[in-house]
């Protein structure tokens, strides 16, 4: 049953977007409200941005904070107008069958007492495609294997596989362990490695971390990124992963609660992503100028000077 935020859900599904694509957005929340649930559901959607006029969506809670607040904080916004025992994190290129969220809490609440239970992406072939589940961390992190190595049926799930982190896109988390770890590291905006951090944290102090393959979904992966720049912020937070991990410790995220705090912050990061990214590409360029003539190179000093520029500013 769909329920507002006030009547007291059992689930609160949580969907960051941009608003790009509002057909995908719209078919993420049929699927979620087809949902053959016995309990009570509710749904946030958190609109990262702020340009866009926010369409009627129908049965759902719109948090507009003015600002894109990444995926971490925008988690860790919604969790903090939710009650509810289970947070279920979606995301907007994904559609869930009508039996997923049934499966996961049927999970979630045997005697193990798991922290999350993550549903299994199926591509069109039936299968569950390489690395799209999680992974085991060894050395203190600085080894990631990701799980499963190729691709694979559900049925071919390993049940006995503990691992150190899960992706987070449909997963269903238990709130008590988010609020033991302090929920998302928003240094890890807008994205990337957020989920690794999450996971190898909440597993860290004992929970457990479990693949449901009998709960399917299906998901457009990288959607919206831009294949270089995820690279990009990918290395960059992978570097921010393994120094906090480098002492073997296992820390609490910091929280962002006031809107203002979260916006001073984000301005920040966001400077700092851009002026990174800027000195990033401006010396990839240097090094494709150096290896080619300079009447082809030209347009690249072009737009190398204006990145410079941009880096003094």
């Amino acid at each position: 049953m769909i329920v507002s935020l006030e009547s007291g859900p059992d689930v609160v599904a949580v969907i960051p977007t941009l608003g790009r694509e509002l057909e995908r957005l719209r078919k993420c929340l049929a699927s979620i409200h087809q949902s053959s649930f016995d309990g009570r559901l509710a749904v946030i959607v958190v609109w990262n941005d702020p340009r866009r006029p926010v369409p009627d969506l129908g049965q759902v809670t719109v948090l507009e904070p003015g600002i894109n607040l990444g995926f971490p904080i925008a988690l860790n916004s919604a969790r903090n107008l939710v009650s509810a025992p289970y947070l279920w994190i979606v995301q907007d290129d994904q559609t869930v069958e009508s039996d997923c969220l049934q499966v996961l809490v049927n999970r979630i609440q045997r005697i193990d007492l798991p922290a999350i239970v993550r549903p299994v992406v199926v591509n069109d072939a039936g299968k569950i495609p390489a690395t799209s589940c999680g992974g085991l961390l060894r050395d203190g992190g600085v080894t990631n294997e990701p799980y499963p190595l190729t691709d694979i049926t559900p049925d071919q799930v390993d049940q006995d596989v503990r691992l150190d982190w899960v992706t987070l896109s449909g997963a269903l988390v238990r709130c008590e362990a988010w609020d033991k770890v302090g929920g998302m590291d928003p240094m890890y905006f807008p994205l990337q490695w957020s989920d690794i951090d999450f996971g190898y944290r909440i597993s860290r102090i004992g929970f457990s971390l479990i693949l449901e393959p009998k709960a399917r979904v299906t998901h457009e992966r990288f959607g919206s990124t831009p294949s270089v720049f995820r690279k990009y912020v990918s290395d960059r937070n992978r570097a921010y992963f393994m120094g906090k991990f480098s002492d073997g410790a296992v820390s609490v995220s910091t929280t962002i609660d006031e809107p203002t705090e979260a916006i001073q912050f984000i301005a920040r990061e966001a400077s700092l992503l851009l002026i990174d990214f800027a000195g990033h590409a401006e010396s990839q360029m240097q090094r494709l100028m150096n290896s080619r003539s300079m009447r082809l190179t030209r347009p690249l000093r072009a737009l190398s000077m204006r990145l410079r520029k941009l880096r003094q500013e």
